[in-house]
């Protein structure tokens, strides 16, 4: 599994064997972006093993109105056992509709809204060829937002800390200084910075892993 060093992600050699495994034939996501994908969901997958079950965790700067727009649009989202989700849920023709809408309303406010992304069909298992199909980003967000918010990721997160329930762990994080990230490199698109001057420190240790992408 991909991992982080502070906020930046570390690439071990096992992920691009990985990723041919799990994104071969892997509909709607071609070759050239089966590495970078795994790499954004090992990179999710790091996050949900740092974060403690008894904290908070947030994944964009808009997970409320992200959560609140889905339980508004596809209310049955929350009734779909153990948070398990198939591709016929979210692609049958009626589905497709609602999708859509959901999606449309986000493409000016999250970053790469569409861009294809892995997702985990049962959260309590890692990804592999079974449990993985393609969805757009924001698709992802959205039912991962839920799935934290309802424990269904518990079982891939950390043991409880003391002290952990008054704290939020950010996905998008600054690979430098941990604080909230709003920028990331314009090469990669992976690791986050939270302004110019914490970039040009990484650099050294960033361009190593950035020409590989």
């Amino acid at each position: 599994m991909a991992g982080r060093k502070g906020g930046r992600v570390v690439v071990p050699k096992e992920v691009e064997e990985k990723a041919d495994k799990i994104c071969h034939n892997l509909e709607g996501l071609e070759a050239s972006w089966a590495k970078r994908a795994l790499l954004f969901a090992e990179s999710h997958m790091a996050f949900l093993a740092s974060a403690p079950r008894n904290a908070r965790v947030a994944l964009t700067a808009m997970d409320d109105d992200l959560y609140t727009e889905l339980l508004t649009q596809i209310p049955e989202a929350a009734t779909w056992a153990k948070g398990v989700v198939t591709e016929e849920l979210l692609k049958n023709p009626a589905a497709k509709q609602k999708w859509h809408a959901f999606c449309t309303h986000f493409e000016n406010l999250v970053e790469d809204y569409n861009m294809a992304t892995l997702l985990r069909v049962d959260p309590a298992l890692d990804y592999t060829p079974e449990n993985t199909f393609v969805t757009p980003r924001v698709q992802f967000l959205a039912l991962e937002i839920l799935r934290n918010r309802a424990g269904h990721n518990d079982a891939v997160r950390a043991q409880p800390k003391e002290g952990a329930d008054s704290m939020v762990y950010r996905m998008q994080a600054c690979a430098v200084c941990q604080a909230y990230a709003p920028f990331r490199c314009n090469s990669c698109k992976l690791t986050r910075y939270c302004s110019r001057d914490c970039q040009r420190k990484d650099w050294p240790d960033h361009k190593k892993v950035c020409a590989s992408l």
